[in-house]
């Protein structure tokens, strides 16, 4: 063996290593997503009903319909054995699995089109690992997200096989029975249907103008005849030909007659933040686009005039984008596609070149350079990988396992051992695990399930952000609330409101009960707000301590905000963070000027209690009288100022 042999082998089977550890870290995440939870209590009904429809009206308090067709049991009820089997470590294990599913798949169009490992070809795979994050949570989702690859991946064997003179019909065929089962899995095989219409208009264009691309008539006929049995397939569900009408319904209005399409940030733009960050989504999209069109451009000027356009890809791609681009759930669709058509126009490239699939020696030194910058950008998104899962988790989310702080899991023990129920109000985001842990001991008022609430959705979106308190509570009755953290609007009414009284709060959520009866009960904390993982969360548990007067927990999150969560930490929050605490060592002081300045900047630039809003009225009053040179006036008001401060507050 030569050394420049030896000397290739050792550098892939480092960027492998690499690529592994990419992958273990970057789906190394808690569960966010808290529809798994309503899921698998959809399970359990169905497995002690022996049924496979289950009723979605048995939660809640508030009025519900089951009009909507959800059909998921199948994912639901796989799901939830895996969750009997081997609890949270099997549905972790699964999210790898699939991960490791849809990469092998890739890497079987990669070697069918007989490329090397090189790597190029593992930056093609990261890229499609990578990108896969957006359909990866731990919900029926995540099947949709294997059934989509498998989709391409069969549909790519079949062209594939088609030009080396193969049959490509087993491919074709295996397409409908994967509908078949994704239809009974997860609603979103609906979004199939652009690329179903896409490729059969293209397959009938590249049989017509590209005959050298396409299939023949034959196959051509019988990719058709498959494509139809998908429409067939979809059917078959325990809902029958509703399923369908409904999901037709839905896609011809775009989502109009949903409401809570507002509420749902997973429907939001790829561009509606983050841009500027290194391996955005938008920038993933452009660098991809801009391989697609160049391959596109290189087969149009090398290949005859029969064989340069694929134009099944290219519509495809064309219907694919918009999806992706407007649809944050859907934003993994483009990415995959791109990655296999890339490959797929690379093959026809070098059919014409290199039909034994190596590079001539005539190109062997630009070869060479194409693999050294895939080298590059393989480990720059490497490193960019780790360093968002590192210091820019999502929210509620740290390096490691568990179950999320989007979920009230500290919350929901507290109310199961208190037995306050049966009714409570909580936001649209917890609802899904209270639901889970609760019912039947309690009933939720709403969850992420959205659609049997939404003949009253914009009543509740106004309770969250606070613009309906009283009218809701009187309208929708009830003596105990669970409300996020995030939802400063909604909770702070129940603090102002005299009434209510808080009885406990973590990282997720506080709990208010109604009634004189609660008045002077201690109001008890989470273990877990003494070491927390996430910053986003931490300042959330921040804003509340500060609000509610705990300045024990306040500065204790803080001091976390400046230690172990400072990678994550916002710079401009944890400065105001820090502002605030200077503001309340200034009045221990007695530094009054200062203390005005530093609270002016606070009240400017986040949330305050009303305490600190009268100790800013009393220090800018307090200025006022100096100025009109009322010392005695003024002395007055200091000595108030003195009552309010502080103690103990802590100088670092």
């Amino acid at each position: 063996m030569t050394s420049r042999y030896l000397t290739r082998k050792a550098g892939m089977f480092f960027l492998l290593t690499v690529y592994f550890a990419v992958i273990a870290v970057r789906y190394a995440e808690p569960i966010l997503d808290g529809d798994l939870f309503w899921h698998l209590a959809y399970a359990q009904q169905m497995f002690d009903h022996h049924t496979l429809v289950p009723n979605a009206t048995l939660y809640s308090w508030t009025p519900v319909n089951g009009r909507m067709i959800y059909c998921a049991w199948l994912s639901e009820l796989a799901f939830f054995g895996l969750w009997k089997m081997l609890g949270m470590i099997g549905v972790f294990a699964l999210r790898y699995a699939i991960i490791i599913a849809i990469t092998g798949l890739f890497w079987t169009i990669i070697h069918r089109a007989r490329f090397t490992t090189c790597p190029a070809a593992l930056l093609a795979i990261l890229m499609l690992a990578v990108t896969a994050y957006p359909g990866s949570m731990q919900k029926p989702e995540l099947f949709s997200l294997l059934f989509y690859h498998t989709t391409l991946s069969c549909y790519f064997r079949a062209k594939l096989a088609s030009h080396a003179s193969e049959n490509p019909l087993p491919w074709l065929y295996a397409i409908p029975f994967i509908m078949l089962i994704w239809a009974n899995a997860h609603g979103a095989h609906v979004l199939l249907a652009p690329f179903l219409i896409a490729t059969a208009a293209g397959e009938v264009l590249n049989w017509r103008f590209s005959s050298k691309i396409g299939f023949s008539g034959r196959h051509l006929a019988h990719l058709l005849c498959a494509w139809a049995l998908c429409a067939i397939a979809i059917c078959l569900t325990p809902y029958g030909i509703s399923y369908p009408l409904q999901n037709l319904h839905e896609l011809s209005a775009w989502g109009k007659n949903r409401p809570d399409g507002i509420w749902n940030t997973s429907n939001l733009p790829i561009y509606s933040s983050g841009v500027l960050h290194p391996l955005s989504q938008a920038q993933v999209f452009a660098a991809l686009a801009v391989l697609v069109i160049g391959m596109f451009i290189v087969i149009a000027r090398q290949r005859e005039v029969r064989a340069r356009v694929d134009y099944a890809l290219a519509l495809s791609l064309i219907v694919f984008l918009p999806i992706s681009v407007l649809i944050g759930r859907a934003s993994y669709l483009w990415p995959a596609l791109s990655c296999y058509s890339i490959v797929f126009l690379t093959f026809l490239a070098q059919q014409k070149h290199f039909p034994n699939g190596q590079p001539s020696l005539l190109s062997f030194s630009r070869w060479r350079i194409g693999q050294v910058f895939a080298t590059l950008a393989f480990i720059f998104v490497s490193l960019c990988t780790g360093y968002d899962v590192y210091a820019r988790p999502q929210a509620g989310s740290w390096l490691g396992f568990g179950i999320g702080y989007c979920n009230p899991v500290q919350e929901s023990e507290y109310l199961a051992k208190a037995n306050l129920g049966p009714r409570y109000y909580n936001t649209f985001d917890s609802g899904g695990y209270l639901l889970w842990r609760l019912y039947p001991q309690y009933q939720v008022m709403v969850d992420p399930r959205s659609f049997p609430y939404l003949d009253w959705f914009q009543d509740q979106y106004n309770f969250a952000y606070g613009t309906n308190f009283a009218e809701f509570l009187a309208r929708y009755p009830a003596d105990l609330a669970i409300i996020d953290l995030k939802k400063f609007y909604c909770w702070r009414n129940f603090i102002r409101a005299n009434d209510w009284h808080i009885l406990f709060y973590g990282p997720t959520a506080a709990i208010f009960a109604r009634g004189l009866a609660f008045k002077d009960r201690r109001v008890e904390k989470a273990v877990e707000l003494q070491n927390l993982r996430n910053a986003e969360t931490a300042f959330s548990v921040y804003d509340f301590s500060v609000v509610v007067g705990d300045y024990e927990t306040t500065w204790r999150i803080l001091a976390q905000l400046e230690t172990t969560l400072i990678w994550q930490a916002d710079k401009t929050l944890l400065k105001r963070a820090q502002t605030y605490r200077s503001a309340h060592i200034a009045l221990s002081h007695g530094d009054y000027d200062e203390a005005n300045w530093l609270f002016s900047l606070v009240l400017r630039n986040g949330v305050v209690a009303d305490r600190d809003q009268l100790i800013l009225t009393l220090l800018r009053s307090r200025q006022r009288l100096l100025d009109q040179g009322n010392k005695e006036a003024a002395q007055t008001i200091a000595s108030g100022l003195a009552r309010l401060a502080l103690p103990n507050v802590p100088e670092h």
